[in-house]
């Protein structure tokens, strides 16, 4: 049975945990291994450095592990034993110490250099090393590695590529039809063909959150390292609906809902997004989707982060239609489709995010759960809503 960790080790974890920076065990054994290789024994800034090129996966994760192991206090360490060998290297050391020096060059000591008056020495450049006591680490509702855990799990594994793996089951198949020995059936190995589309309302009513959800857009695309995942933004909706003359039709003005209608309402043909949140780079919505719907495999699915007016508390038909619009024409395109609300769940009720919620699975943002149940959605589990699309 192998030694548990290190006590100071334990208590990194603890730091670490408080800071919902989750290590499982193996990372520890990561650790373990390291040292006992003989890395990290030199001083308490070279063990420092260990644990963040293996825990870390990003500047940020880098600077929360520099964080919590200044809160730690690490023990003088012993490193590992010398090899047996060492007495042989102090023999040829003693040996080579006593060969006489070899005799320096002539030319070597006629060679001087003589200093230059007039300008005066430049003092040498001092790099003071950064204070990190005080590294001020943002609390966000989920950290950056849960958001990269979940997302990871959305996969959609196809064979592409050329035939490397051995089919087993097809190989014993076709031994077992032709009774003579044959060479294996050959295919190609499985790979993630997830491809998402991620829109965000930028601007106006979602300002408040616009730090959180820059810290979700990272987590999504870089620290989960998905290069599938497309990004980008519009503000409220991306085009007014041109069915907006149905709102004209209804029997029932005051009714909270557009059931009335909604079947009437037709996908969003066209609209604009934008490449960047300040909105300068735009788009056209349908070049994006057609592109999505050209490529090898197809779109998996689309998220919409925004807070669907429930940041004001107002419901507005006219953005509701709009809103209905769209999410048709992304399910049209897109298939699994899911918005992530960052305001609080009490706040969509009465508003038009609660309207919204009706016609497409809505979870909260600012949730571990809400995250999670979001992406078992996109793999394919069913989410029932009261008036589906």
């Amino acid at each position: 049975m192998s030694p548990g960790p290190p006590p100071f080790v334990t208590d990194l974890i603890d730091q670490l945990r408080r800071r919902a920076f989750m290590l499982g065990p193996e990372d520890v054994a990561a650790l373990r291994q390291a040292l006992a290789a003989g890395f990290g024994w030199s001083s308490r800034a070279a063990l420092e450095d260990l644990c963040v090129t293996l825990w870390a996966k990003s500047d940020r994760e880098a600077d929360v592990v520099r964080a919590a192991f200044l809160r730690v206090d690490v023990p003088d360490l012993d490193p590992p034993a010398a090899a047996e060998d060492e007495p042989a290297a102090d023999l040829d050391a003693s040996r080579s110490d006593a060969e006489p020096d070899a005799v320096a060059s002539p030319a070597a000591e006629e060679v001087r250099a003589e200093p230059m008056g007039g300008l005066p020495a430049l003092p040498a450049p001092s790099f003071a090393s950064v204070d990190r006591r005080l590294v001020l680490v943002p609390r966000y509702p989920v950290s950056e590695r849960e958001i990269a855990q979940a997302w990871r799990r959305v996969r959609r594994p196809v064979r592409v590529g050329p035939a490397v793996e051995v089919d087993v089951d097809a190989s014993l198949r076709r031994r077992c039809d032709s009774g003579v020995a044959t060479a294996p059936v050959l295919v190609a190995r499985r790979r993630n063909a997830v491809r998402m589309l991620v829109l965000i309302d930028a601007g106006g009513s979602m300002t408040p959150y616009a730090d959180y959800v820059e810290h979700v857009r990272r987590a999504l695309t870089e620290t989960a390292r998905s290069e599938t995942t497309t990004v980008r933004y519009f503000h409220n909706v991306p085009a007014p609906s041109p069915d907006r003359r149905l709102l004209d039709t209804l029997s029932d003005p005051f009714a909270g809902n557009l059931d009335e209608i909604l079947l009437r309402i037709s996908p969003l043909p066209n609209g604009a997004v934008y490449a960047d949140p300040a909105l300068t780079r735009p788009e056209r919505l349908a070049d994006l989707l057609d592109l999505d719907d050209a490529a090898a495999g197809g779109p998996t699915g689309a998220v919409v982060i925004g807070d669907a007016g429930a940041a004001r508390g107002r419901y507005d038909p006219v953005r509701l239609l709009d809103t209905i619009a769209l999410l048709k024409a992304l399910r049209e395109r897109c298939g699994r489709l899911v918005w992530l609300n960052p305001t609080p769940v009490g706040r969509w009720a009465g508003s038009t995010a609660g309207r919204v919620s009706r016609h497409v699975p809505m979870f909260p943002l600012a949730t571990k759960a809400g995250l999670d149940t979001a992406v078992e959605a996109l793999r394919g589990r069913s989410v029932l809503v009261d008036a589906p699309l």
